[in-house]
């Protein structure tokens, strides 16, 4: 017997009781109430065990079988629906960062070129963008646009009792390069120059540069000084430079011994003494001649007998 048969036999026996307590207790109609009551509980049980039978052969049909396969659930550290989409995600505060100058426009580096707010992109719906200009010396403006999958962004600012202003770019890595925007005053943009936005939430210094002059200086560090090149060195400069170093300390070089005292010095062997010169004289020098060398042991003779 199982756990349904078990329920239906308790809920039979609970009516009938109920029905007998009636019947002494109450009127006939009271014992309609409570045949009425176990009739719908039975059929209640009855549904409960054919749905139950169903489920069990339902799974037991559920076997996995040769050559399929099960498709996993997706993980839910996925990636977005705009990168799965392709689209850029650019969505933060986009401050201004600087002027590139088109390629020979050194004149450029000396001129008054205008300055950006900050782009400051709320929400990204797929290719939608809706958000804030916030222009400087000015107050808030709405912004809407788009992003394509090349990466280029299109809005439109919107302030308050005005005319809209234009803004296109292309998304390059990390850097928004403006082509186009109306933002600014006409005539104050240079020729080929664009604007950079980066995503930054700290204020950041605006650069200017020449494209394809742009040399990053060397790292400066504590025991690093900034190198000039010689071309621009002057005599201050190499004279500063000279007492800034320090003298190279030789390397591979044996220390000198120290010189000896008068107590570890030691009497060394007797010079042997030198024949005097011959004095100078009249007759010409006779050169002497040594005795012959005699070879082996020279023999004794006797000279007694």
């Amino acid at each position: 017997m199982d756990y349904t048969d078990q329920e239906s036999r308790k809920v039979e026996d609970y009516c009938q009781l109920r029905m007998v307590h009636a019947r002494s207790a109450r009127p006939a109609r009271n014992v309609h109430f409570f045949r009425e009551i176990s009739t719908r509980a039975l059929t209640a049980v009855k549904v409960h065990r054919l749905l139950a039978s169903s489920l069990f052969a339902c799974l037991a049909a559920c076997d996995l079988a040769e050559g399929v396969t099960v498709q996993e659930l997706p993980d839910l550290d996925r990636s977005s629906v705009e990168a799965r989409l392709g689209l850029p995600e650019v969505a933060g505060p986009w401050r201004f960062a600087g002027w590139e100058l088109t390629e020979g426009d050194t004149l450029g580096l000396e001129e008054e070129l205008p300055t950006f707010g900050l782009l400051n992109i709320e929400v990204q719906r797929r290719d939608s963008l809706a958000g804030t200009y916030l222009a400087p010396g000015a107050g808030e403006a709405a912004l809407e646009g788009e992003v394509r999958r090349d990466s280029v962004v299109a809005a439109v600012v919107l302030p308050a009792g005005g005319e809209g202003r234009f803004l296109v770019g292309r998304l390059e890595s990390d850097t928004l390069w403006l082509e186009a925007s109306t933002l600014v005053e006409p005539g104050s943009w240079r020729d080929g120059a664009r604007p950079a936005f980066v995503r930054s939430e700290e204020p950041i210094t605006p650069f200017r540069r020449v494209r394809g002059m742009f040399i990053p200086p060397p790292p400066v560090t504590d025991s690093l000084p900034l190198s000039i090149p010689d071309s621009m060195r002057t005599p201050a400069d190499s004279a500063a430079q000279v007492e800034a170093e320090p003298a190279p300390t030789p390397t591979n070089v044996q220390p000198s011994p120290p010189p000896p005292t008068p107590a570890d010095t030691q009497p060394s062997q007797a010079a042997e003494p030198q024949p005097p010169e011959p004095q100078p004289s009249g007759q010409p020098a006779v050169p002497r001649r040594e005795p012959p060398r005699l070879l082996g042991v020279p023999i004794e003779r006797d000279s007694g007998g």
